[in-house]
């Protein structure tokens, strides 16, 4: 366990000093409670300023922005969209991003 918080605070060091070398924003997966905790504790140590952005208002899980808005010139837009799934009617086809299938 404490080679992985290990782990995990060298990738935010990387994160912070890649956003801060190429004048980005950089960007972690979604972290737990705990990761975000751990972020928080070490964040003065970090060469660029974390924020914890998540997909709503009081989301447990978030992920963490590197970066300076005042010093990028520009608001941070994470990786992520939302996305609506339905259920499929049956006898209908299958699509996909590459094309049509059609259902068996």
């Amino acid at each position: 366990m404490e080679e992985e918080l290990r782990r995990l605070q060298r990738r935010f060091s990387e994160l912070a000093a890649r956003a801060a070398r190429q004048n980005r924003y950089t960007y972690t997966a979604f972290l737990t409670p705990a990761e975000q905790d751990l972020l928080l504790r070490s964040a003065r140590s970090l060469e660029a300023p974390a924020t914890l952005l998540g997909g709503f208002e009081g989301a447990e899980r978030r992920l963490a922005c590197f970066g300076d808005e005042a010093a990028l010139g520009y608001p941070p837009a994470p990786p992520f969209a939302a996305s609506a799934s339905l259920p499929r009617r049956r006898g209908s086809p299958r699509t996909s991003g590459t094309g049509t299938f059609s259902a068996r």
